[in-house]
């Protein structure tokens, strides 16, 4: 077997760099390495084997918006935003592609998958070489070691197996043991802001549009985005378009019988911010004392710029975070908090205090939070570092931000469909909100209009609208509770690794079946007796013809 060879790999790698490896009954390993001098390794090799360049891969990345594809000697991103390309790395190493958390690749009509299976302190790393090389290795960042310090690794393992599938619900399996999952939520329905106002985010806006509350009753939360606040880091104090402030809106919106849900950055301050100016010494900062802009080491941020980071090595930080989402759980009395721009809160090439890694300050920070909103308060993660989230988030962000234009759609089934085997495995997964209506020159068209609506019943998180409250119909109000209703009571969803045919199995025996055409030519597709449209109960025949980027959502009772 091709896992035995790598196995050797491992055992002679770790031998020759002076590095114990411990495994486990079950198959997982660890290694633990003693330092005989000072020193600051910066990273820690533990496998180099070299695979045919002609070999297909999966490989993940760090942040939602990184996945890799294709194989050794042409590899290619499935996300917007490469970690190893600008503008996330100001560094681009042309010898490799830097993946992380798993790497799976086919061989012989199986499939092989490395893994790191926790991360409570390091980041695991793959390099992929064009010629087939590949490097698995854990990252120890800025540390120094001095004589008889010792390194336990992360958990990591070898594992073989002919179904894709199968295979990553082992996997799975060996990360809850580190990291178990917190319970599956119940499905909600949501109003998210985000795409409904954009840029023109006004309380004036929120509170008309949501006159119309009454006539969603399905509908759980109000989420409030970007926008309401006067700068990214004072959450507190209110733009010009919140004059009333944010406690008169959530207060509104709590009176119409809706709980309110709150979009922040909890780990980046603007540098037009009354917090940098009354507490700049609460920031990161190089080692001469100089605040580092996000942008110096990474993406510098979408608007509000310059960004600067939180140090949770400051005791003041920690304070100041915990006082501010208790205020915002026990005086606003919001408990479903979306957390973006998470990725600056474990961002590589800063220096965080003490002896601490950048997954350790991350998870620091999240432990404060969770600390002070409560175990029944929802925290969702957005742009956040996927595995030094396990254990944390109730709900992750698995793809790409939904946008009006048909190749984003497609695009973000395609980043989604790669991780549902995540979903109620480490948390429970979010395709991002629904914009199923046209917003000036954003025109969505009715193809892209179903095929949201099947990637949220595939992925089965919460569904968020984000259209103006006022543009939905009654039939729109109808099929939205219709979908709540069809995740809330699905048990399964049976899928093949070409993630273009899904069957969704319901509690009540009926099922509900989805086929995506990724392809660029009409494909026909044989049905069973008895489906009906799942859009407008209209009896299908036969046979159907799907156009390219096209969805069938067919239901059978």
């Amino acid at each position: 077997m091709l896992t035995d060879k790598i196995r050797d790999n491992l055992e002679n790698t770790l031998k020759n760099a002076n590095l114990a490896l411990l495994a486990d009954e079950s198959g997982e390993y660890h290694f633990r390495k003693m330092f005989t001098r000072r020193s600051t390794p910066r990273e820690l090799l533990i496998l180099n084997y070299r695979f045919n360049k002609k070999t297909s891969l999966y490989a993940e990345g760090y942040q939602m918006l990184c996945q890799f594809y294709g194989t050794f000697d042409k590899v290619a991103c499935l996300g917007r935003c490469a970690d190893d390309r600008s503008p996330y790395s100001p560094l681009e190493n042309k010898e490799y592609r830097l993946a992380h958390n798993y790497i799976l690749l086919a061989h012989d009509n199986s499939y092989v998958l490395l893994g790191f299976t926790s991360c409570q302190k390091y980041n695991g790393f793959f390099r992929i070489y064009e010629d087939g090389m590949l490097q698995m290795g854990q990252s120890t960042e800025s540390l120094t070691f001095e004589i008889g310090d010792i390194v336990e690794s992360e958990f990591f393992v070898i594992l073989e197996g002919i179904s894709r599938r199968k295979l990553l619900e082992r996997y799975a399996a060996f990360i809850e043991k580190h990291h178990p999952k917190r319970g599956n939520l119940t499905p909600f329905m949501g109003f998210s802001t985000a795409y409904a106002y954009y840029d023109k985010l006004s309380s004036k806006a929120v509170l008309e549009d949501v006159k119309t509350l009454g006539l969603f009753p399905s509908l759980s939360y109000v989420q409030l985005d970007d926008g309401y606040q006067s700068h990214m880091g004072d959450w507190l104090c209110p733009s010009h378009k919140f004059s009333d402030g944010l406690a008169h809106a959530c207060q509104h919106i709590q009176k119409l019988g809706k709980k309110v849900g709150l979009w922040l950055a909890p780990f980046i301050v603007s540098g037009e911010s009354e917090l940098i100016k009354e507490h700049p010494e609460w920031l990161h900062t190089d080692m001469d004392g100089n605040l580092v802009p996000a942008g110096y080491l990474t993406y510098g941020g979408w608007r509000d710029t310059p960004w600067y980071v939180l140090d949770f090595g400051v005791q003041e930080v920690v304070d100041h975070v915990f006082c501010l989402f208790s205020t915002l759980k026990c005086d606003y009395r919001i408990d479903y908090f979306k957390l973006d721009a998470l990725y600056w809160g474990a961002m590589k090439g800063l220096l965080y205090r003490g002896h601490e890694t950048s997954v350790e300050h991350y998870r620091r920070a999240l432990d404060t939070i969770r600390c002070a909103v409560g175990e029944d308060a929802i925290l969702e993660g957005i742009n956040a570092p996927l595995w030094p989230s396990l254990g944390l988030l109730d709900i992750m962000r698995v793809g790409d931000n939904t946008e009006r234009m048909d190749e984003r759609i497609v695009h973000k089934c395609k980043e989604n469909f790669s991780r549902l085997w995540m979903h109620h495995r480490l948390w429970t997964n979010d395709a991002d909100a629904l914009c199923l209506k046209s917003l000036e020159d954003r025109i969505v068209t009715y193809e892209s209009y179903k095929m949201q609506l099947a990637l949220m019943l595939v992925v089965g998180g919460p569904i968020l609208l984000s259209d103006p409250l006022s543009f939905y119909t009654e039939y729109d109000r109808a099929l939205f509770a219709k979908m709540l209703m069809v995740i809330k009571n699905t048990l399964s969803v049976d899928y093949e690794h070409s993630f273009e045919s899904f069957t969704l199995h319901l509690k009540n025996g009926s099922r509900i079946f989805i086929e995506f055409n990724f392809t660029r030519s009409q494909q026909e597709i044989i049905l069973n007796s008895g489906a009906k449209d799942f859009l407008n109960g209209t009896v299908l025949g036969s046979k159907v013809l799907l156009k390219p980027n096209d969805v069938l959502i067919a239901e059978y009772r």
